[in-house]
């Protein structure tokens, strides 16, 4: 059996209720004392159980003191504060477009003017060459276009980014979210269509990519996706488009092609001793 560790509690946090929920689930669990704090640590086949009874006490059950959920609150922020702040990002921008969509032009990835029948777009060189407007290389990434859009790659990025950001470096994961989104959106500006695409869904397929490839250098256990999550991927990628398309629907699968070949060839070079093992250890205290 090997321990993954989950998340960390700042000194003098109750965990009572979360040793309650994780025993009626019978998830293998340790809390472990560590710089006066404590982690908790579970099994890694059980890993996505114990994920999802924390997220459960976080927003859904009514029995969790409020003091429960800001602890729990604190420790998702401190676990994976990339993932969750990429996540608000991408809300931020579904706001944007929906209440704000005279701003939309500035986030584009390149430099676009809005009229009422049309949309006048810039050139890439007077864009960055010119007016050096760099920040358009990412922020499409954040632009979603219905609240279904944000939900969908939100659920999508906290499955996928968590488990990343769980086994690689801070500063490498979120070069991997920038390389991947910015590919994404090259990918999909070289391609003829709208000026205007957005989402976050090429890095969701560069995310799958990187993790794809790092598993199987690794055999990391947290980053052992079940078989289903690249099926759904498969057909999001083929087969979706298509069916969209019959409803005027349009999907930038530039993008989801440019970020899962970025993915992959990241998932190639990345060093395998950046990507963390999580070997069962044996400290001196169990809480």
């Amino acid at each position: 059996m090997t321990m993954v560790k989950l998340c960390g509690f700042a000194p003098g946090q109750d965990l009572s209720l979360i040793r309650d929920h994780l025993e009626a689930q019978g998830i293998p669990y340790q809390v472990r004392e560590s710089g006066g704090g404590a982690e908790l640590w579970v099994d890694d086949q059980h890993l996505d159980m114990a994920a999802a009874v924390l997220d459960h006490l976080v927003r859904r059950d009514p029995s969790a003191s409020s003091s429960s959920r800001r602890i729990l609150a604190k420790a998702f922020l401190h676990t994976w504060p990339i993932t969750i702040a990429t996540m608000l990002l991408g809300v931020a921008g579904f706001l944007l477009v929906a209440f704000a969509p005279g701003w939309l032009g500035v986030f584009t990835f390149t430099e676009v003017s809005l009229y009422v029948s049309y949309a006048m777009s810039a050139s890439f060189v007077q864009t960055y060459w010119v007016e050096h407007q760099w920040w358009r290389l990412i922020t499409p990434a954040f632009l979603h276009f219905g609240i279904w859009h944000v939900l969908f790659n939100s659920m999508a990025l906290w499955e996928l980014g968590r488990r990343l950001e769980f086994v690689l470096p801070r500063f490498i994961y979120l070069t991997v979210l920038a390389v991947t989104g910015i590919a994404a959106n090259v990918m999909q500006h070289l391609l003829p269509g709208s000026p205007i695409f957005g989402g976050l869904s090429g890095v969701i397929f560069g995310l799958f990519g990187a993790i794809a490839v790092l598993y199987r250098r690794t055999a990391s256990p947290v980053l052992n996706l079940p078989r289903g999550l690249y099926i759904l991927a498969l057909v999001s990628l083929v087969i979706l488009p298509f069916v969209l398309k019959t409803f005027a629907i349009h999907v930038a699968n530039g993008a989801h092609v440019g970020g899962l070949v970025a993915g992959l060839v990241l998932g190639a070079v990345l060093p395998v001793n950046l990507v963390r093992r999580f070997p069962e250890q044996a400290p001196s205290t169990y809480i």
